[in-house]
């Protein structure tokens, strides 16, 4: 089992869970790391930052696979799809949603409410619709509904454009 730990030196350090010994260090770039995750698949793992794009890295060679561009200057909040074939990037009160393939814009979720998100979560429901849970402050949560597209297409429908709060 492997932790990604992401560093102030730009660089993630992927550690071996049951001794905690280095496996591999990978530059990502000119910026710090606020956000690290593993892709479902874990062949590849993701940072985002104080940059204009996340970056996506395969961890077996320690190699950049791509970038993929998002539309706030800064992607500090980053979580991926359970399939993995879409990325939700949030630096405000607004979540982006992007197509990991092509790089493209699917969709942009908002809290109407305004207020800042400190994380994001998604999973899946035993129905197969994807829940996406954006965190704020004082417990507040925000949750958007998706239905995965049956073809082979990698974008989602939106099933409830509008959060539901508590």
């Amino acid at each position: 089992m492997i932790a990604a730990i992401g560093s102030n030196g730009h660089t993630i350090i992927l550690r071996n869970v049951n001794d905690g010994q280095p496996i591999r260090s990978i530059p990502v770039g000119d910026w710090n790391i606020y956000s690290i995750g593993f892709f479902p698949n874990g062949n590849w793992v993701f940072t985002g930052g104080r940059s204009n794009s996340v970056g996506i890295f395969e961890i077996a060679e320690g190699s950049k696979v791509k970038d993929i561009p998002n539309s706030y200057g800064s992607s500090e909040i980053v979580t991926v799809s359970p399939n993995g074939e879409t990325l939700a990037i949030s630096s405000s009160i607004t979540i982006e949603l992007r197509s990991v393939r092509q790089g493209h814009k699917v969709d942009e979720l908002s809290d109407e409410a305004g207020k800042l998100l400190l994380a994001i979560t998604w999973s899946r429901s035993s129905e197969g619709n994807e829940q996406i849970v954006g965190h704020g402050y004082r417990g507040r949560l925000s949750f958007w509904s998706r239905r995965p597209v049956l073809s082979t297409q990698e974008e989602s429908l939106i099933v409830q454009s509008r959060p539901s709060i508590i």
